[in-house]
């Protein structure tokens, strides 16, 4: 939540294609990533002065996603279908 309401986020493509009725387009590229640090110690010991390294852990993971659109244009003949 923001001051303003909900927060969104929002991402954007721009892209052309021609394809037949009924075939579908993957719209992909969009990619986010993001790095977690997580450290793991002892309590007190990893304050230790010279050996305080040897009671705490630092573990690092990467994440990594992919935003892929798949779209299939189907063309109606008839406006009543459409409703």
């Amino acid at each position: 939540m923001t001051p303003d309401g909900v927060a969104i986020n929002t991402r954007q493509i721009t892209t052309s294609v021609h394809i037949e009725d009924g075939e579908t387009v993957v719209l992909g590229g969009v990619y986010e990533g993001d790095t977690l640090y997580e450290v793991n110690s002892v309590p007190w010991f990893a304050d230790l002065p010279l050996v305080g390294w040897m009671f705490r852990k630092t573990t690092e993971n990467e994440f990594k996603k992919e935003l892929l659109i798949f779209i299939t244009p189907k063309i109606t003949k008839d406006s009543m279908k459409m409703r």
